[in-house]
């Protein structure tokens, strides 16, 4: 589902910042709708991100940790 909005004013350089500034806070964000409620995804921004930069043809690599790896904290820790 796509929101459309309508905005009526009289300054076009106003129009453009407020236009400029939706598009820069909701870039890639698609909204569902479920028997659970709305589901928001940016999964459609992230494949063509991911496309865009080449990763996508990256290969998944299988790395063992640890079974229960408990993490410890020392002083030196940020």
């Amino acid at each position: 589902m796509y929101v459309d909005i309508i905005v009526t004013w009289d300054d076009v350089y106003e129009i453009a910042a407020l236009k400029h500034k939706l598009k820069a806070e909701f870039v890639g964000m698609e909204v569902a709708r479920s028997k659970e409620g709305l589901i928001v995804s940016q999964r459609k921004y992230t494949l063509n991100l991911l496309k865009d930069t080449e990763i996508i043809t990256y290969k998944p690599r299988y790395i063992p940790l640890e079974r229960n790896l408990k993490y410890v904290k020392r002083d030196n820790d940020s």
